[in-house]
């Protein structure tokens, strides 16, 4: 699945996986006054993010045991109450 040039607002989480073999290609993307911004919850899953911003949520990263979370090194975060919870993996591509 991928979302590409999307604005995502006052959402509980704003991009999520649930199911171990899940990946979520996100592109060009603001999220912004959600409660998490992205959640990469379950073992096996990954999230791929490529210039995303990240504004004013309550958490940027979570990050469960197993899980991925991929980036291109070009998101941009600020404002955010907690920058990344993480027990799983934040890598580059």
């Amino acid at each position: 699945m991928s979302v590409r040039n999307s604005y995502i607002k006052n959402a509980t989480t704003a991009v999520y996986t649930n199911s171990g073999a899940s990946t979520i290609n996100v592109i060009h993307t603001a999220l912004t006054n959600n409660g998490t911004a992205v959640n990469a919850s379950a073992s096996g899953s990954t999230i791929r993010m490529h210039d995303v911003s990240m504004f004013d949520n309550t958490t940027g990263l979570a990050i469960g045991a197993g899980a991925t979370i991929a980036t291109a090194n070009n998101n941009h975060s600020a404002g955010n109450t907690t920058s990344a919870g993480t027990n799983g993996t934040i890598n580059t591509f």
